[in-house]
């Protein structure tokens, strides 16, 4: 991950080993860039996606306020595990690739990261093996759109999502498409309605608050540096200890510690 400000170090020594824990801030779409490109997968042992659409659009809201919204837990062995072992083969929209080793495996937050990429990726074909909640979420036809009129971002049905004074939300991470579908919509009858003061009201509000603000999100990050599994399981057990902890009978058998593919 790249940009990224330390903000917090610490060395420890659990259990004999030399694992150790850091804390920093990153742009989320820096976190996102590495589930893409693989190198961040998400566990095997995590529940499948849960979230409904308020939760996405909750987390929508608290990019565009600026509101701090959670953190992730992410385990890099290096080369003490092979993280293959312990992956889950989907992240949200997004398939792990088989090319190359990952070098992080993601614990906690796969529903937020999930849920990022679901919102700014354009995929024109969903997973077949979609959970229950992201079959309502994101298989319902209706597509998330970012409303330039009432600056806000909402689900709207498909048929809607090219229609009135919107853009698409994969727009938010992709200013080529954004600029190129804004040029083809600023003559359009929908957008015409508007006054050009309107119009650009609107697009400065999409530019300076809505794209920046997705783009400059940051969030913490915790990793367990050189970790064995076994330093793993303790260092998140007791992580999870302050909300609602997983027993450490459930990620041993989810992490299967001899080694076999889940």
């Amino acid at each position: 991950m790249q940009d990224r400000v330390s903000i917090l170090f610490m060395a420890g020594h659990i259990a004999g080993g030399l694992m150790r824990i850091e804390q920093h801030s990153s742009f989320l779409s820096d976190v996102l860039k590495d589930a893409l490109n693989g190198r961040l997968v998400p566990a095997a042992f995590q529940r499948p996606y849960v979230w409904g659409k308020a939760d996405v659009l909750a987390l929508c809201e608290s990019i565009l306020r600026g509101y701090p919204f959670g953190s992730f837990l992410i385990w890099s062995p290096h080369g003490k595990a092979d993280l293959n072992a312990y992956a889950r083969a989907r992240l949200g929209p997004i398939l792990r690739s088989t090319d190359g080793a990952p070098t992080g495996l993601l614990l906690d937050g796969q529903n937020r990261l999930a849920s990022f990429a679901w919102m700014t990726q354009e995929f024109h074909e969903l997973p077949a093996n979609l959970s229950e909640a992201e079959r309502a979420t994101w298989g319902t036809g209706e597509r998330l759109i970012v409303d330039l009129a009432l600056r806000e971002m909402r689900f709207v049905p498909e048929a809607e999502a090219n229609t009135g004074f919107s853009v698409p939300a994969y727009t938010l991470l992709d200013s080529r498409v954004a600029t190129r579908l804004m040029r083809e919509r600023w003559v359009s009858p929908e957008w015409t309605s508007l006054s050009v003061d309107e119009r650009n009201a609107g697009l400065k509000w999409w530019d300076e608050v809505a794209s920046a603000r997705f783009g400059g999100a940051r969030v913490v990050v915790t990793v367990l540096e050189s970790a064995t599994p076994e330093e793993a399981r303790e260092a998140f057990t007791h992580i999870c200890r302050v909300g609602v902890p997983m027993s450490e009978a459930d990620f041993d058998a989810a992490l299967k510690w001899t080694g076999e593919t889940p």
